[in-house]
């Protein structure tokens, strides 16, 4: 989990950086570089509420934009952004007439948690595997 490694490790660094620049950045890449959007949604979702809010805000056209496919990563981003503000992703949602993708808790640290428990089975049986780090 991402916690085991720092408190707050990613409240840390998104707060140490120019937030303008992070959402510039964001907003210029969001479209062309959906999966990895996904995913930055989720390290931006760790920081704290005030911050939280302002970004689901700035970031709302983003998530729209890069929704309009409406394929499995449109769902999957929605439901990275519902991390971020669960009301603003639900009204996406409806508006864009997506399901968001079904899962239980929808917080970083379970999605790693899951992962190396799947590492951890796969070591402790001596397997071999491959780590994808696209």
């Amino acid at each position: 989990m991402l916690s085991d490694f720092e408190p707050q490790f990613a409240q840390k660094v998104i707060e140490s950086c120019e937030v303008n620049n992070i959402v510039r950045q964001v907003c210029a890449y969001s479209f062309t570089s959906r999966y990895e959007f996904r995913f930055l949604l989720y390290f931006l979702a760790e920081t704290g509420v005030e911050l939280k809010q302002r970004l689901s805000q700035v970031l709302f056209e983003s998530v729209r934009m890069a929704c309009k496919p409406k394929d499995e990563e449109a769902s999957s981003i929605l439901r990275a952004y519902g991390c971020l503000d669960s009301a603003r992703a639900q009204q996406l949602a409806d508006d864009l007439c997506i399901t968001p993708q079904a899962g239980g808790n929808t917080s970083l640290d379970v999605d790693l948690g899951k992962i190396q428990r799947g590492y951890s089975d796969l070591d402790a049986m001596g397997a071999d595997y491959d780590i994808d780090l696209r």
